[in-house]
């Protein structure tokens, strides 16, 4: 019997296809599925025509529970990897973390703070880090974000 893993890549792919009509929107099946299953079907994909922009409800939990980020988040496919835009209703993260690697900000100065970060996976909790700078002294905050994956739209 094959394992959930890569069951769950064969339904994420026949969501995904019927999400996407159309030759120059197809989907494929990567090897991430057998050796890489653990990040979910953001992963698992090849996009084989590049880039492609959709939208996904984003939730957010962690910190304070006084910060927010704007939902649906913005997001955009290249090369089999999701990438989505992180929009704070603050102006006062200066950085983000996921995954160990740092992410700078990409909004003007004076706006929210916005960040392109990576999305492992739909539908699983993505651990993250964002440096505020509101209080006397920068500090790390750790927070979670839920993309959900019932709410992928493409653009």
């Amino acid at each position: 019997m094959p394992s959930a893993d890569i069951l769950s890549a064969f339904f994420a792919t026949a969501l995904l296809m019927a999400l996407v009509p159309g030759p120059d929107n197809l989907f494929v099946l990567t090897q991430s599925a057998v050796y890489g299953a653990r990040a979910g079907f953001a992963t698992t994909f090849g996009l084989i025509t590049g880039l492609c922009a959709h939208t996904a409800a984003v939730t957010l939990e962690g910190g304070t529970g006084r910060a927010k980020v704007e939902s649906p988040a913005a997001l955009r496919c290249e090369n089999g990897r999701f990438w989505a835009t992180i929009v704070w209703s603050s102006s006062n993260f200066d950085y983000m973390k996921v995954d160990g690697e740092k992410y700078e900000l990409i909004s003007e100065p004076g706006g929210n703070s916005t960040f392109e970060i990576p999305v492992a996976a739909f539908d699983q909790k993505l651990d993250v880090i964002a440096d505020t700078v509101a209080m006397s002294e920068p500090h790390e905050v750790e927070y979670t974000l839920l993309f959900d994956s019932a709410t992928l739209q493409k653009q």
